[in-house]
């Protein structure tokens, strides 16, 4: 009996890579938390056209905390995150803190990406990358979120979809500590 030359291991990893992204949408799925050098990395500045062709600058929020994600529409957990990001928008859009969406969809993707929108009825900023800041920001899985503070240092990134109660607390600690400067 002949052995095939193709081993079946090599089928085995093609398998399951290939069904972590047709599940998932690549990187670092799932729940996954990863810190950045607390405050001393710097959101890299930018300007992209929100879905009217507008400019936009992640300047144009400073001194408000912002949570940067880059999605997808053909992104299962990102169409997951939707109504947690529109619960966020809705408790926390009054308290200082703006959500800047960042579509990797492509700009000949726009009309997709415009539906999406309408679809699922979302109310913050979104905007269209220009492939230069998804990579600026290293976005390599999405969701890519970043959460930047109001002097622009990233705080947080987090890489997959995440639970609403990571967000939250995230979210309440930086507000309490800019109340406590402010105070001070």
């Amino acid at each position: 009996m002949r052995r095939s030359k193709f081993p079946v291991s090599l089928l085995w990893i093609f398998m399951a890579g290939l069904v972590m992204v047709v599940t998932g949408c690549g990187g670092g799925a799932g729940n996954s938390v990863t810190p950045t050098a607390e405050g001393d990395e710097r959101a890299p500045a930018f300007t992209l056209n929100d879905l009217e062709g507008n400019p936009v600058s992640l300047s144009d929020s400073d001194g408000q905390i912002r949570i940067v994600d880059f999605w997808a529409t053909w992104c299962a957990p990102c169409r997951e995150e939707v109504p947690m990001f529109k619960e966020l928008h809705a408790e926390y859009g009054g308290r200082g803190v703006k959500i800047i969406s960042i579509s990797m969809d492509g700009a000949e993707n726009l009309d997709a990406v415009k539906e999406f929108v309408a679809e699922y009825d979302i109310p913050y900023t979104n905007l269209m990358d220009d492939e230069e800041v998804s990579q600026q920001y290293r976005a390599a899985g999405l969701p890519a979120t970043y959460v930047v503070d109001g002097d622009g240092a990233i705080v947080k990134n987090y890489v997959g979809a995440k639970p609403k109660r990571i967000m939250v607390e995230l979210l309440d600690g930086l507000l309490a500590d800019e109340a406590g400067e402010a105070g001070s």
